[in-house]
């Protein structure tokens, strides 16, 4: 099969979750000569296996955007070789137990790895594979990788905000940030756990965004959005996690 009329096939924040990630490529019969893989970023983190998630995403060759998580590790690993180097403390903490797990389980090579990761991947037709999203205050070429990685809401001018005291809680006088998204370019996201464990789809007037994060680690499913570019149709298939693997509101 030519690689031009490959199946494009995105996978949502796995988390550590091995077991589905290999039930769910199992599941689409995932075959290399017929799809093109792309992860949307967060493999690791909060699941049981980060590594084996890394290296089966390292061994398979496929893409992956960074996300805010790979983002993460590798610059503690690069202020850890600062501190060793010159004796100068390393600024950052990893401050959950389980992200010091994950970290002193990967090596050298898994941390260049994730430093060459790309913070955004174009797709076919409109559609970009990124991490969270875009601010809609700059155009798809300046975009800040820093919130390609992390964006969830956005003001009246289109630039982040947060809830200092809750994260994950939406600040007053903001919107979800895929509503405010006005450029051209579509995009697959994943990064923000989408309510009810099922793809959010935003049809806007110039483009779709569309959010595969599905909480397969917090429970709930493991999602593939599968892109048909010739015929410019998609679809998605998922598997249902085996258990909470990790609760949320722990980091």
């Amino acid at each position: 099969m030519n690689k031009e009329n490959r199946l494009i096939v995105c996978i949502g924040d796995v988390h550590g979750v091995l077991e589905c990630l290999d039930e769910l490529l199992a599941k689409i019969s995932y075959n290399p000569e017929q799809m093109r893989l792309v992860m949307v970023g967060d493999i690791l983190d909060r699941g049981p296996d980060s590594v084996g998630c890394v290296r089966r995403v390292r061994e398979l060759n496929v893409e992956c955007v960074k996300g805010n998580h790979e983002d993460k590790h590798v610059r503690y690993h690069s202020h850890a070789v600062w501190e060793k180097n010159t004796g100068k403390k390393n600024p950052m903490t990893l401050k959950y137990d389980h992200d010091q797990k994950d970290h002193e389980s990967f090596d050298e090579e898994d941390f260049e790895w994730m430093a060459k990761l790309p913070t955004k991947i174009f797709l076919a037709n409109s559609f970009w594979a990124v991490h969270a999203g875009c601010e809609s205050s700059r155009d798809f070429d300046h975009q800040v990788d820093a919130q390609l990685m992390r964006v969830r809401y956005v003001d009246a001018k289109g630039k982040t905000k947060t809830n200092n005291e809750n994260f994950y809680q939406q600040p007053e006088g903001t919107v979800y940030w895929a509503e405010a998204w006005n450029g051209p370019q579509s995009l697959v996201y994943g990064h923000i756990v989408q309510p009810g464990h099922k793809p959010r789809i935003d049809n806007n007037m110039f483009n779709v965004c569309i959010g595969i994060d599905t909480g397969c680690v917090f429970g709930g499913e493991l999602t593939a959005w599968i892109y048909d570019a010739q015929k410019k149709e998609y679809s998605f298939e998922s598997v249902a996690a085996k258990k909470v693997y990790f609760e949320k509101g722990k980091g």
